[in-house]
């Protein structure tokens, strides 16, 4: 009886390691598992990471390969694409592959007058690659020579400035103009000079003056005003004599010294006429009339006895600067020694007007565009 007995209770002993053994198998099966799909996991996510990185560097080539291929100095290819869009188009680049084997794919649009959308995607190495979005919004130059900005109504001040006339920095939009085919809106100094030898006003500006022993009025970047004569194509001097306007025949634009384009008539033949006006000595207006572009004078200038307006930039280094009667300027004015503005003379701030003369007369009548000055960047991921 004890015998069999024991023999049971063996039995029962070797039949309880089974399920423990078993049991045990299982929980380092299942730890196995684990951990196997844990270190795929980070894997794959290590991998995820670097081709999205790839993708979005990939997006980001492509965008500034587009902004920096330059067809006509200074305009790019988007520059030249633009010129010919309307608000709605669009032009697809197709997919072109980078140095490291990745690759992007851009479509630029055109959403409004003058705003456009260079939208880019990124595209991995990989087998299953990784996309990256990224978009820029683009605008047009502001008022700009090469790195020169325009930053006051007025600018320069090597002897005085007499402000008798009006003088405001706050930005001014031409009623002919289409405030979307122009910069955004921003307020300037009304007058910045060199030094504090300024009398009269009012002046008007966000300040309305700034005083800066350092300012260089004179400092255009890219260009200098040696540079800038170079590239006259209306040489004159004294007085013109005439009525200054714009020339149309038929359909056409005519060529002459006194015709400085059309500024208020943006369907004129003339509407697209930025000439650099140079006159190498003194320069005197006094039959009145009205233009556009760049007006740049070694000598003095004086305009008077007339209404005249003009919209762009008009620059005087080597003698004194004097606006009388009804002179109107809108963009701004440099002055290289002394200003008077007298009697119902006004210098308004535009950047739009200013913008539309720099382009025209400095690049050629074409677009440059570049990223606005914020919130032009978004990415995605796919």
């Amino acid at each position: 009886m004890r015998s069999e007995t024991t023999r049971l209770q063996a039995i029962n002993r070797n039949g309880f390691v089974m399920p423990v053994v078993i049991l045990a198998m299982v929980i380092l099966g299942a730890m196995t598992l684990a951990a196997l799909a844990t270190a795929n996991d980070e894997v794959r996510s290590s991998r995820a990471i670097r081709e999205s990185g790839t993708a979005l560097y990939a997006a980001e080539a492509g965008a500034n390969l587009l902004l920096a291929t330059v067809v006509d100095s200074p305009s790019t290819v988007l520059d030249t694409l633009a010129e010919n869009m309307s608000p709605g188009d669009s032009v697809d680049f197709s997919w072109s592959t980078l140095p490291n084997g990745a690759s992007y794919r851009a479509i630029f649009y055109q959403y409004g007058s003058q705003s456009y959308l260079l939208s880019l995607t990124g595209r991995d190495t990989g087998l299953r690659p990784g996309e990256q979005s990224i978009s820029l919004a683009l605008g047009p130059v502001v008022a700009s020579l090469g790195g020169f900005s325009l930053v006051s109504s007025v600018s320069g001040g090597y002897d005085e400035a007499e402000l008798n006339g009006g003088v405001s920095g706050l930005d001014y939009l031409p009623p002919q103009y289409d405030a979307g085919s122009c910069p955004p809106m921003d307020d300037v100094p009304g007058i910045t000079w060199r030094t504090n030898d300024m009398s009269g006003g009012p002046v008007q500006g966000n300040p309305p003056t700034v005083i800066d022993g350092s300012l260089d009025p004179f400092d255009f970047g890219d260009h200098d005003w040696n540079s800038l004569v170079a590239m006259a194509t209306i040489t004159l001097g004294g007085d013109p004599g005439s009525y200054i306007q714009p020339i149309v025949s038929g359909s056409d634009c005519v060529e002459h010294n006194l015709n400085w384009g059309d500024p208020l008539d943006l369907s004129s033949p003339c509407a697209d006429r930025f000439p650099i006006i140079y006159s190498p000595g003194s320069l005197e207006i006094e039959s009145g009339g009205y233009g556009q572009g760049i007006l740049i004078v070694d000598g003095e200038l004086r305009i008077r006895n007339s209404a005249f307006t003009f919209y762009g930039l008009i620059m005087n280094r080597g003698g004194r600067m004097r606006f009388e009667d009804n002179t109107r300027v809108y963009g701004g004015i440099v002055a290289g020694e002394e200003l008077r503005l007298e009697d119902a003379t006004q210098v308004r701030y535009s950047s739009c007007a200013a913008q539309r003369a720099t382009n025209g007369a400095v690049g050629g009548g074409t677009t440059v565009l570049e990223p606005i000055d914020s919130r032009s960047w978004s990415a995605s991921l796919r």
